[in-house]
């Protein structure tokens, strides 16, 4: 994995581009429902991993692989991952590196927003909060219990592998994550 996007086929100049912005720790099918959503508002999704671990990147990257597998135009990038970087300031470094894109940043429930520019909050449930400017709310249905409850119904021991795509739940089998 490098910090640029894999491109198997590149954006075009003035696509918008959703940064998705999250721990992914671990992903679920919220968050590719989430994907699913904010191909709304662009044509491409970016995975971002910010302030999370190699196995939670990794992770994401499976999401990347699996959607791109399925036709969706998906791509990773983790110039985030290890750094201890605010959202504004990832947003102007991938700003600079493809001026020819148009971002918005988006992440669920609102997380990680001290940003200045257009940015969308993909809310999953009944969480309705409020606005800020600039920014737009899309609703999913709940569909899951939060990433942290799933981890604690892992430690134990119940499979709740039907809250992720296979290779990521293969994925955590394989590291035995979240196991005490």
């Amino acid at each position: 994995m490098s910090g640029d996007p894999q491109n198997l086929k590149s954006p075009q100049t003035g696509d918008n581009i959703l940064l998705f912005v999250d721990k992914f720790d671990p992903p679920t099918l919220d968050h590719t429902r989430a994907i699913d959503a904010l191909f709304t508002y662009g044509k491409w999704v970016w995975l971002c991993p910010i302030d999370t671990n190699k196995n939670a990147c990794d992770m994401a990257n499976i999401v990347t692989v699996d959607m791109r597998a399925n036709n969706k135009n998906v791509d990773f990038c983790s110039a985030a991952v290890d750094k201890k970087i605010n959202v504004e300031d990832f947003l102007s470094w991938i700003r600079k590196k493809y001026p020819d894109q148009n971002f918005i940043v988006a992440s669920l429930n609102g997380q990680y927003f001290e940003v200045k520019h257009q940015w969308i909050s993909v809310v999953i449930g009944e969480k309705s909060g409020q606005v800020k400017p600039g920014g737009i709310v899309l609703s999913v249905e709940k569909f899951l219990p939060s990433p942290t409850d799933i981890q604690k119904r892992i430690i134990s021991r119940s499979d709740e592998s039907r809250h992720f795509i296979r290779p990521v739940w293969d994925y955590l089998q394989r590291h035995k994550l979240y196991r005490s």
